[in-house]
């Protein structure tokens, strides 16, 4: 396959990716979390999968040895959440060091109109444990604020 073919390819395959994502009408969002030990400050999507990739800052005191991502999606009559695997990093992410986070596999909910992602859980290397409250996240949901401009 040529350079040019190869390259159209790829960019027909991204217009096709972004088309549907778009025609989904739903809104990807990542929570503040500005008082949390950690937050997200990139989140990349796509389709099948909502978060491909992300990267969270550790804004905490204390070296991270484990996190979870989470996601909330938020239906017409309530917001369920959800928490990705435990994601082990023995060498630890130390304070203010930002850590790159694999896919999430978190399939689409067609009667979502937003997904919320957010650091779900984390453990320190000192064996203490912080996990994100749900009532915070939800709050998200009835702000018109927290959607992109």
């Amino acid at each position: 396959m040529s350079k040019g073919v190869r390259l159209a390819s790829i960019v027909s395959l991204f217009i096709l990716s972004v088309g549907a994502f778009a025609s989904t009408g739903t809104t990807m969002l990542a929570a503040p979390q500005d008082s949390a030990p950690a937050k997200l400050v990139q989140t990349t999507h796509g389709i099948p999968d909502l978060l491909t990739a992300a990267k969270f800052l550790n804004q905490s005191g204390k070296s991270i040895t484990s996190y979870r991502i989470g996601w909330a999606y938020v239906l017409p009559t309530k917001v369920e959440f959800h928490s990705g695997a435990v994601m082990k990093v023995p060498a630890g992410i130390h304070s203010g060091l930002v850590q790159e986070v694999p896919d999430q596999a978190v399939s689409m909910n067609a009667a979502a109109n937003k997904v919320i992602f957010f650091i779900s859980e984390l453990t320190f290397a000192d064996g203490s444990h912080w996990k994100a409250s749900h009532r915070e996240i939800q709050g998200m949901t009835s702000k018109s604020n927290a959607e992109p401009k």
